[in-house]
C-alpha cells in the first residue's frame, strides 16, 4: 500500500480483504471481529460516495449563468 497513491486503489483492494475477514469472523463466531470488518466496509463505501460527490461538483472558479 505504501507505493499505491490512489487512496480509490487502496479503498477496492481493502473489499475483497474485508470480505474474507468478515466470513472468517462469522465462521468463528467473532462477534467483534465481525462488527469491525462491516463498519471498515461501511467506511470505505462512505468514503468513496463522498469522492465521488466532490469530484461531481462544477468548480467554484466557473459560475453558472
Amino acid at each position: 500500500a505504501y507505493s499505491i497513491k490512489s487512496p480509490h486503489t487502496i479503498r477496492m483492494l481493502n473489499i475483497p480483504s474485508c470480505s474474507c475477514w468478515l466470513v472468517y469472523n462469522l465462521v468463528v463466531f467473532s462477534i467483534a471481529g465481525f462488527f469491525n470488518e462491516v463498519m471498515t466496509m461501511c467506511s470505505i463505501i462512505i468514503a468513496e460516495l463522498r469522492y465521488k460527490k466532490k469530484t461531481n461538483q462544477p468548480s467554484s472558479d466557473t459560475k453558472a449563468e
